[in-house]
């Protein structure tokens, strides 16, 4: 299923000769099968946050969508960039409410990048939805019975390949009047959402702490760091013997063509605890 994720540092607002104009840019990408026609794009418009013709601009209900752009990103053959450009409507624009340094002022920023992780198993984004879905075996990320994960077979003998797993690292910075409780955040520290935050599907975003700055006399601004992980934070694990070498299992049809793979592959989750992030912060409301 094709994935929609907002570059949110290219938002911008800009008056040029009287008229308000805006900008917004997104990376479209699919884990399991690369988008090789240019109409998949113009399906997603209006859906996973993507505007479509006529939407207004976040915050500023009088600058509406007009024009789009879209091409591969240059280096890549999965991974589109998509640009919209909002124009003033006849009513005139309005400037977002807060600004920078204002209380309840919040921005959001995000940056994509992948990890190299140990694979002894491949799986499609909708076999790991599969077992982390409610009724999964892995349901949220989490299992007692850490059964077997499925997917094709990689691993050679037992030895894994390596496989690699999309993450997005999400900024959320915010302002907040009077002195902060910092140990009210400590709970949250290294949890996962227990509900859809960001969009992201429950697991799947890590909390892993946050930067406080003075910035007035009893101004506090919060820069929070999440994680995104396409794994739902899961690692794979190979199940040993007792002297610490795979378990190993013969597959294929006859001798002749017989292949000795590890005969069980389990995810561990290292990160088990749960948290509504909408919890962590009223400036949360409305924007996450």
């Amino acid at each position: 299923m094709p994935t929609v994720v907002e570059l949110l540092e290219s938002r911008a607002i800009a008056k040029k000769g009287g008229k308000l104009s805006a900008t917004r840019s997104f990376h479209v990408y699919d884990s399991t099968t690369p988008i090789t026609s240019p109409a998949t794009i113009a399906t997603l418009f209006g859906t996973q946050g993507m505007p479509i013709y006529g939407e207004e601009f976040p915050e500023s209900p009088n600058l509406l969508a007009r024009d789009y752009e879209y091409a591969l990103v240059s280096g890549h053959n999965d991974l589109w960039l998509v640009r919209w450009d909002y124009a003033e409507s006849e009513f005139g624009a309005s400037l977002p409410e807060k600004e920078p340094g204002q209380p309840g002022y919040v921005e959001i920023s995000a940056t994509i990048s992948a990890e190299r992780v140990q694979a002894w198993r491949s799986l499609s984004y909708g076999e790991l939805a599969a077992l982390t879905g409610s009724a999964g075996a892995y349901a949220n990320g989490n299992s007692a019975t850490k059964p077997d994960i499925g997917g094709d077979r990689i691993d050679v003998a037992g030895e894994p390949l390596q496989d690699i797993v999309r993450q997005v690292e999400i900024t959320i910075t915010e302002v907040r009047v009077g002195i902060p409780n910092l140990l009210f955040l400590l709970p949250y520290t290294w949890a996962r959402n227990s509900t859809r935050f960001l969009n992201a599907p429950i697991g799947q975003l890590l909390y892993v702490g946050a930067n406080v700055n003075r910035i007035d006399v009893n101004l506090f601004q919060f820069s929070h760091k999440f994680i995104l992980d396409r794994w739902w934070h899961m690692r794979q694990m190979v199940i040993t013997d007792a002297e610490g070498r795979p378990l190993l299992q013969s597959f294929g049809s006859g001798p002749s063509d017989a292949v000795v793979r590890a005969s069980k592959v389990t995810f561990v989750q290292g990160f088990p605890t749960m948290r509504d992030f909408f919890q962590m912060s009223p400036n949360f409301r409305g924007n996450a």
